[in-house]
């Protein structure tokens, strides 16, 4: 007894294995056991050797399939072995053999019926339970009509198959639904937890969310009544940092988002590792200088020079250590960034990037959780550093699509080390040297598109109006349309005039996917060859392919970034 309880805890009752497996292993053992019992009483009786043989063939088989499935998860193949086996062969034999009717053979077809119950679902289990209703009434029905094909047993030979049979049905019944109880209160719990966490994260984002609004409106009342040009350029200093953070917080919302709907796209271009190195540590220097924190940067001089991957999502990850080592190291602080190459084969270069603080520590506890979506450390880290809890989180994401993984050590009152490993392909000169010469200089756009003209579509005024203060200095004419209706109304009217069309796309009426079909469909030459251009806060990759798909040449997010809009207006104006 104690050898079953210990496989069901093992095997039946874990949480390690799936539930189809451990129904499988469940079933399983009801058949080493009813085979067992039917192999003692066939002893009893003085059954032939033959009868004799191959039920303890059956017991060796079912006690090797239990060690093969669970050793070599072969239990999507065990799982149909089980289905055909019990319910559409060993139900008939038991049936033909041992007394038909007259047995315990309602028993065996309970046990059949909740096999296939719960390791079928939907058409499959409709299919299975009327072949094996089909088949016990065709047991039944050669039973009332020709009982001389039915083994019957004796007075005592029925009782004992009986008892037998109730118990092994029952034995079935009784640890799969005590499995079920535990598997609904261990689920519930997750639920509740799952729950918790997220209401915790919405009220952390609200916080974070509104934090910056009410600076962003707070100094937009107060630059109103500004005096001079230097306080407004102030104000408008402190709302532009407002902006970027709250931007920050979507971005993280929306990458998480990506990742856990398996949409993260990884772009793969030439760049110089150590300018991206010093750019991200640039962009966080501000708030480091704020604490006089010590900001250390170690490259090892033996990282190839040029390097081909995703910079924006590395730039990303090593930005999040940075910053999550600036929020929680104190003033006065030292924090180190170090890159070294730990291997490189066959044109590819694992690099190792440790980012190191002497901040607050983790404990090991806390570690367990820090990865994990919508959570923080603990709860009091949100509320005293502030911060969505996602950035962790998205980095290792990010990292392990990359082929990578990100690890941490760290002490509670010392200081945490993050170790993220990367494997990144070593770029030729000439890759690096063709993106340059693509690349326009945003230094000076003065007269850029001088003499161009563009139809920007788009439903709110304010949009058109940030879009052409942003192009302003090109030189570039904007000609307004308000909806996809109007911006086909425009371009009919004078196709020759316009060089380029910014499109928006979710607009009242019509949309920018149906303007640009409509415009790609007509027959001026220039409705077919005009670039147009998706400039849209729909930024998935679906929403990408989408817009490609309705005849656009390229595509924008919003809220608009100067520099990439030059670079890509300037690849069809130029």
């Amino acid at each position: 007894m104690r050898l079953i309880n210990t496989y069901l805890d093992r095997f039946v009752y874990t949480d390690e294995l799936p539930f189809d497996a451990r129904v499988l292993n469940m079933v399983f053992l009801v058949g080493v056991i009813s085979t067992s019992i039917s192999f003692f009483f066939h002893i009893i009786e003085q059954s032939n050797p033959f009868i004799l043989g191959l039920k303890a063939v059956m017991i060796i088989s079912l006690v090797l399939l239990i060690i093969i499935s669970n050793r070599y998860s072969f239990h999507e193949q065990g799982k149909w072995l089980a289905l055909i086996s019990f319910c559409f062969v060993l139900f008939p034999l038991i049936f033909f053999q041992n007394g038909g009717m007259q047995s315990g053979i309602s028993a065996y077809f309970v046990l059949c019926m909740g096999i296939i119950f719960l390791l079928t679902k939907g058409r499959t289990r409709t299919i299975l339970l009327v072949l094996f209703i089909l088949v016990t009434c065709v047991c039944y029905y050669v039973d009332i009509r020709y009982p001389n094909y039915i083994y019957h047993l004796t007075s005592y030979q029925q009782y004992a198959d009986s008892l037998g049979s109730y118990l092994i049905a029952g034995f079935f019944l009784g640890p799969v639904s005590v499995m079920l109880s535990k598997m609904y209160l261990v689920e519930k719990e997750k639920a509740a937890e799952a729950s918790r966490a997220k209401g915790d994260f919405l009220a952390q984002m609200s916080h974070e969310m509104r934090t910056p609004m009410n600076a962003i409106i707070g100094m937009v009342n107060i630059a109103k009544s500004a005096s001079n040009l230097e306080e407004q350029r102030s104000y408008m200093g402190t709302i532009e940092d407002a902006s970027n953070h709250l931007l920050g917080v979507i971005n993280d919302i929306l990458d998480m988002s990506k990742i856990e709907a398996g949409k993260l796209e990884l772009i793969s271009e030439p760049f110089v590792f150590a300018d991206m190195m010093t750019s991200v540590i640039a962009i966080q220097r501000f708030r480091s200088d704020e604490k006089l924190q010590h900001v250390q940067l170690r490259l090892d001089p033996t990282i190839p020079h040029l390097l081909n991957g995703d910079r924006q999502h590395l730039a990303q990850i090593i930005a999040n250590l940075l910053s999550n080592a600036v929020k929680f190291t104190p003033n006065e602080g030292t924090i180190t960034i170090e890159a070294v190459p730990i291997l490189e084969m066959d044109g590819v270069c694992t690099l190792q990037i440790k980012v190191s603080d002497t901040g607050i520590g983790i404990t090991e506890e806390q570690q367990s959780r820090l990865f994990g979506s919508f959570e923080q450390a603990n709860n009091s880290t949100s509320r005293e550093y502030g911060g969505t809890g996602l950035g962790l989180a998205i980095s290792k994401r990010i990292a392990e699509a990359m082929g990578g993984d990100i690890t941490i050590e760290s002490t509670p009152g010392e200081g945490s080390c993050f170790t993220a490993t990367i494997p990144l392909r070593i770029a030729s000169k000439e890759a690096v040297r063709d993106k340059e010469e693509r690349a326009i200089p945003t230094n000076d756009i003065t007269g850029l598109f001088a003499g161009r003209t563009a139809l920007l579509v788009d439903d709110v005024a304010i949009n058109r109006d940030i879009a052409e203060a942003l192009l302003a200095p090109t030189g570039l004419a904007v000609v307004h349309a308000k909806n996809g209706q109007d911006a086909i109304e425009k371009f009919t009217a004078r196709p020759q005039d316009f060089d380029l069309i910014l499109m928006d796309i979710q607009m009242p009426g019509m949309d920018g996917y149906e303007a640009t079909r409509r415009i790609r469909a007509r027959r001026e030459l220039n409705a077919m060859l005009i670039p147009i251009i998706a400039m849209t806060a729909n930024v998935f990759k679906e929403d990408i392919e989408k817009s490609l798909a309705s005849g656009m040449n390229a595509h924008l997010g919003k809220p608009l970034n100067p520099d990439e809009m030059i670079q890509v207006l300037g690849q069809y104006l130029r």
